[in-house]
């Protein structure tokens, strides 16, 4: 049968190989070309010239990566990414209005290298990766592409800045890294104290605890093998609504410690 990103590179390779031109679709490919950042000799330096070299690299290969998912989003064999990364836009609304906590870059890593399709549980990144041969993609696009499909979503603490870098410690692995911010905003030392100055220590750890404990949980609750924990949990969520309406005697923070 073949995984899905074979099926995608073998429809690909069959159309490079037609004589037939369609010049739309030719003209249409060039524009996004273009808009991503490649001119017909490369890249084009001045389209990231505000940018730290190793995040323009990034920026581009994000950009191209973004241009080849939507090509292949046509394909039959991409129905399933079509429909999981369009609800998911329509939930979740990158850069609103109304306002999203979540940006459209952010947005754009989940889908290309997170969400998982077909039979075989391809990402696009996977399948980029797969059909790189059939478009000749230079090497340091490859390294791109496969150091974003290895990457994955991580909880930080600001220990302050470094140079032009912001220095953040991974929760969990305690392991501390130096990244860029193309925003400009490089935030305050230490935010998640903050986040819970409020409360008493031990239980802003408490909550900060649930919160990422229910992120986890929310993730690993779309596996197949999580498929009984996810009927228990959303019978018991209909029958007790917790938080209403109408108002039900079980709190939110109750009914997350009994599912989790």
């Amino acid at each position: 049968m073949g995984s899905v990103a074979d099926k995608i590179a073998k429809k690909i390779a069959a159309s490079r190989g037609s004589k037939v031109v369609d010049l739309a679709n030719w003209q249409e490919g060039r524009k996004m070309a273009l808009e991503a950042g490649l001119g017909g000799e490369g890249p084009i330096p001045a389209k990231f010239a505000d940018h730290d070299p190793c995040h323009g690299i990034y920026a581009l290969a994000q950009n191209i990566a973004s241009l080849m998912s939507e090509s292949m989003s046509t394909m039959r064999e991409a129905k399933g990414f079509v429909r999981i990364a369009g609800e998911a836009e329509d939930e979740y609304m990158p850069s609103g209005p109304p306002m999203s906590p979540l940006t459209v870059s952010y947005f754009t890593m989940w889908a290309l290298f997170d969400v998982r399709f077909g039979s075989s549980r391809e990402t696009m990144g996977s399948c980029i990766l797969r059909i790189a041969p059939e478009f000749d993609c230079p090497s340091w696009l490859t390294d791109a592409v496969e150091r974003m499909q290895q990457s994955r979503m991580g909880f930080y603490v600001h220990c302050g800045s470094e140079g032009d870098g912001v220095l953040l410690r991974e929760v969990g692995t305690r392991e501390v890294v130096s990244c860029s911010v193309p925003a400009g905003y490089a935030g305050g030392e230490g935010p998640i104290p903050v986040k819970f100055a409020d409360h008493d220590p031990c239980h802003g750890i408490y909550a900060l605890a649930q919160n990422i404990a229910s992120i986890m949980s929310e993730s690993m609750s779309t596996m197949k093998e999580a498929k009984g924990f996810v009927r228990i949990v959303g019978e018991a969520e209909d029958e007790y609504m917790p938080a209403g309406p109408p108002m039900s005697p079980v709190t939110v923070s109750y009914f997350t410690m009994w599912a989790l």
